[in-house]
């Protein structure tokens, strides 16, 4: 695509921004937040990120990373119901504020959003009032058994399992 920039958005967990501002890459434990799929203190598409530009300093020449706290994850939340009514996750309100905070004068963007609400129905409810409306599809899903079974962690029973299956 022919973008201008890309904006990385994370939550309170802010090794990439840490990284790309210059702090060595260590590893960290992660912090507890509304946005809980970002809370990563050693998120693995770092390392390959890295591997691929070779170096944090040239990795920031393309993206560019912004962290955002709970706080400003709710105003997004509110800010895109009150102003659009649409109903944001905790995931994608990050991407909203953090992208609200770099924007320039005169630009447009992409957030591209990674969950539906309705997922995060205590948080969205918290912050708005009332939680997201589930489509149907969702329900449906929702209201299927969970089908799981217990595997030793190996390769060997991993390649029975599916031998067993589909061979």
């Amino acid at each position: 695509l022919p973008l201008g920039r890309f904006v990385a958005a994370t939550n309170a967990n802010a090794l990439l921004p840490d990284v790309l501002g210059g702090m060595p890459y260590t590893p960290r434990a992660s912090h507890q937040t509304l946005s809980t799929a970002m809370d990563v203190g050693d998120p693995s598409n770092l390392a390959r990120l890295l591997d691929l530009y070779g170096s944090p300093a040239a990795l920031s020449k393309f993206v560019e990373a912004v962290s955002v706290s709970d706080a400003e994850t709710e105003r997004a939340m509110r800010g895109l119901s009150e102003r659009t009514g649409y109903v944001a996750d905790p995931h994608t309100a990050v991407g909203v504020a953090a992208w609200e905070r770099v924007r320039r004068a005169g630009e447009s963007g992409v957030v591209l959003a990674t969950a539906h609400p309705a997922k995060f129905p205590d948080e969205v409810a918290r912050v708005l009032g009332a939680p997201a409306e589930t489509p149907e599809r969702l329900a449906r899903l929702a209201s299927l058994p969970t089908l799981s079974e217990d595997l030793a962690p190996t390769d060997v029973a991993l390649r029975d399992w599916l031998l067993a299956r589909f061979a």
